[in-house]
């Protein structure tokens, strides 16, 4: 009896099957492909792309992941440059992920009837993200990186912080890590473009994105959001500590970025408010969109309390590291270290934090009548 993990069982069988049904695949693809690529009429091209598309798939299912660095990644990108949109090649991948599960859904064994298709269906659905994120990292090393960013603050493109941010996620659910993610608005915008144009509010925009990207980690996606909002993805990052990156961020805003009045050549201050909404350990789906909608209603909380204001939301927060037990419990870290020492709160180590059960916090609050 094998000793393999089941999905990994699972994973080796889908990709063998994927293998030998390449054929068929290819030429299903290449006909479901007509309407998306309907004006470029060479057939050995779009051939050529379906191919490439379901070859990514394969290697995404066998591996669990997908190395933009591929040598079929780069292939794909020589082969549609200048002939597709990365909206449009989106659009294959995502043609791509009906087809195969169409087909899969008829094998006898691992098919929709099968006791192993819910798995199938995650296993292929998680490879279409890691194409889709795939393609979009390759788009950004490449000269036309215009398609994928913002142009005004060089920051990523909505629609590319979107799969990011459904991959990131995704990917913390299967191992169980933390995630994160800050929302930053530029206080008083509209009063800066009234009183000095709406040429130094771009200006402005375009410093913050440079310093953004200058701020954030290469691991972390950072894009904008909206006219005049920053979010920034933080993967295996607990509550806290982006909450602590969204505090420094945010100062170092105010003391880095300043406008002029060209009129009265005074000095005008900037300043961000922010939202940082997060999960210390996923430990159950999450929604991409409700996650958005919580940083977006946390912003605008905070906005009511004043400029340079900062929300934070937990998600699934079923426990806290000691800083977290410490806010909970209205004392020091110091304390909430004795407290784990003295053994009356049980902490467990997860990567470089200590954690701490919220209940189990939340009921020594009660029982030593703590105040809130």
């Amino acid at each position: 009896m094998s000793d393999s993990p089941p999905d990994t069982d699972i994973r080796a069988r889908l990709a063998s099957l994927l293998r030998d049904r390449e054929d068929l695949l290819d030429a299903d693809l290449a006909a479901a492909l007509g309407d998306v690529l309907g004006e470029i009429p060479d057939a050995g091209f779009v051939a050529q792309a379906a191919a490439l598309i379901l070859e990514l798939f394969q290697m995404a299912v066998e591996a669990g992941g997908l190395d933009s660095r591929s040598g079929r990644v780069v292939d794909i990108q020589h082969v549609c440059r200048d002939r597709v949109t990365i909206r449009t090649l989106f659009e294959c991948v995502y043609r791509a992920e009906r087809v195969v599960l169409d087909e899969l859904a008829l094998d006898e064994h691992l098919g929709a009837t099968s006791e192993p298709w819910a798995l199938v269906v995650q296993l292929i659905r998680f490879a279409s993200l890691d194409v889709h994120i795939a393609l979009a990292e390759r788009q950004m090393l490449s000269p036309a990186a215009g398609v994928v960013e913002d142009p005004l603050t060089t920051l990523v493109a909505r629609p590319v912080f979107d799969l990011a941010l459904g991959k990131e996620v995704a990917r913390a659910q299967r191992r169980g890590h933390p995630i994160a993610l800050v929302l930053f608005d530029v206080d008083h915008m509209t009063g800066i473009n009234a009183e000095l144009g709406y040429g130094a509010g771009d200006r402005l925009l375009e410093r913050l994105g440079i310093l953004t990207q200058r701020f954030f980690r290469n691991d972390d996606w950072v894009g904008r959001h909206g006219e005049d909002s920053i979010v920034a993805l933080l993967p295996e990052t607990t509550l806290d500590d982006a909450a602590a990156l969204a505090l420094r961020f945010r100062r170092t805003v105010k003391e880095r970025l300043l406008l002029r009045d060209h009129k009265t050549e005074a000095r005008v201050p900037v300043t961000i408010s922010a939202a940082v909404v997060g999960v210390d350990r996923v430990i159950s789906e999450i929604d991409t969109e409700a996650m958005l909608n919580e940083a977006e209603a946390a912003l605008l909380r905070a906005r009511l309390n004043g400029p340079d204001q900062m929300e934070r939301v937990a998600l699934q927060p079923t426990s806290v590291t000691l800083l977290g037990a410490a806010n909970l419990l209205g004392c020091a870290p110091q304390e909430v270290r004795r407290l784990v020492r003295t053994g009356e709160l049980h902490a467990t180590r997860r990567g470089r934090h200590y954690h701490i059960d919220r209940k189990a916090v939340e009921h020594y609050k009660v029982q030593r009548s703590l105040p809130f």
